[in-house]
């Protein structure tokens, strides 16, 4: 099976039916904070598998306008309080530096 991509919106002048051509537009508020918690999450997983090891797996996330979920799984249980101000630490050296990979 494909992957299938839905999109909700609202009409607010006229109507439309099966088959129109319709014009479209993003929120550009919307679309930056969403963005800006997307990476947010790439760089936990980074962080999280700098400081822990490769045993780090992402088992699910949810990416919002206003904050970011990330679930993941690691052998070791629970984070200590050094592991998660190491991991904090990480995080925000990759910001410091601008990392890009």
């Amino acid at each position: 099976m494909g992957e299938a991509i839905a999109h909700q919106g609202a009409v607010f002048e006229g109507e439309i039916a099966v088959g129109d051509t319709v014009r479209t537009s993003v929120f550009e508020h919307w679309r930056r904070e969403i963005r800006r918690h997307h990476t947010s999450a790439h760089l936990l997983q980074r962080a999280l598998k700098d400081v822990l090891g490769h045993e780090v797996n992402q088992a699910g996330s949810w990416v919002g306008i206003d904050r970011m979920r990330f679930d993941f799984r690691w052998p070791g249980g629970a984070l200590t309080p050094d592991q998660k101000r190491a991991v904090t630490h990480r995080v925000n050296e990759m910001i410091r530096d601008d990392a890009t990979w």
